[in-house]
């Protein structure tokens, strides 16, 4: 099996599947562990006589199989990627995906099998692939296996872009002087020294100019490291303010040992006590 089909054409998403073939190896394995040890302990109570290798030869053909068809879920992601633009399509040709997953996983499975009886056990093994219900119980649990592994693969190449992304902003930021924000689906450029403020909001955060707010896609910890590597007058002032010191007008107490920022905009900013080391010589000064 060629390189070409293991991985995505893309250098991201290549990274990413890489380690995602990788986590899948070492919980298929840890499955393996676990699935066998509980078929032997299930079949230490059934009325059926059964020989101890049994349930070792079930669960390591099942576990090698999805390995061998592992391949294809990462290629119907690259080929057929879920977008809120080609769901349409891309649904359906997921779902054959999945039936060659499913279908490469059941044939492999019970043909390794086959031969391991065939070598180490007295007699045949028996799989009853002619009948229908067999086939519909794999396929509900290749499903489950299938979403799962997806959502895997998935992620990882989502993680993958955020990484780039956020390299890529830190370039600009310290080469290009500028911040680059992702908004919605606009990538913004901005001064650094129009920003008077920035807050934490949630997964975002709100980025306050003299202009309209921007609401980016980036922790207040990423925002900071920008503009620590593009200006130095801006100053983490609160575990969910940023403020731009030249946007200062006033600075008063407040009654927990912080301060209250005034900004030119007419903003206030509360400062917390954890953070008054940091502000205090910076609005001094």
């Amino acid at each position: 099996m060629s390189p070409r089909f293991l991985f995505a054409s893309d250098p991201a998403d290549r990274r990413a599947d890489r380690r995602s073939y990788l986590i899948a190896a070492g919980i298929v394995m840890l499955s393996l562990i676990v699935r066998g040890l509980s078929v032997s302990d299930e079949m230490e109570n059934s009325i059926r006589s059964y020989s101890a290798i049994e349930p070792w030869i079930w669960e390591t053909a099942s576990h090698f199989a999805t390995l061998v068809a592992l391949p294809i879920i990462p290629l119907a992601l690259t080929r057929a990627p879920l977008t809120a633009s080609t769901w349409k399509w891309a649904l359906p040709a997921h779902g054959l995906a999945f039936l060659a997953f499913s279908v490469t996983h059941i044939l492999l499975m019970v043909g390794l099998r086959k031969l391991a009886y065939f070598a180490v056990m007295d007699g045949p093994y028996i799989f009853g692939l002619a009948d229908l219900s067999t086939w519909l119980y794999e396929l509900r649990i290749d499903l489950f296996s299938y979403v799962l592994i997806s959502l895997g693969f998935s992620a990882n190449r989502l993680l993958e872009q955020a990484r780039l992304e956020t390299e890529a902003a830190r370039t600009e930021a310290s080469t290009g002087g500028r911040l680059m924000l992702k908004c919605g689906g606009r990538t913004l450029f901005i001064d650094p020294g129009e920003v008077l403020r920035v807050q934490a909001a949630g997964n975002y955060v709100e980025v306050i100019t003299a202009g309209k707010p921007q609401l980016a896609r980036m922790t207040l910890s990423e925002m900071e490291g920008l503009l620590s590597a593009s200006s130095q007058r801006h100053a983490r002032v609160h575990r969910s303010h940023i403020v731009n010191l030249d946007a200062v007008r006033e600075a008063r107490p407040a009654g927990d040992g912080g301060l209250e920022l005034f900004l030119s905009n007419g903003d206030v900013v509360p400062t917390s006590r954890n953070y008054r080391g940091a502000v205090d010589p910076l609005v001094a000064g």
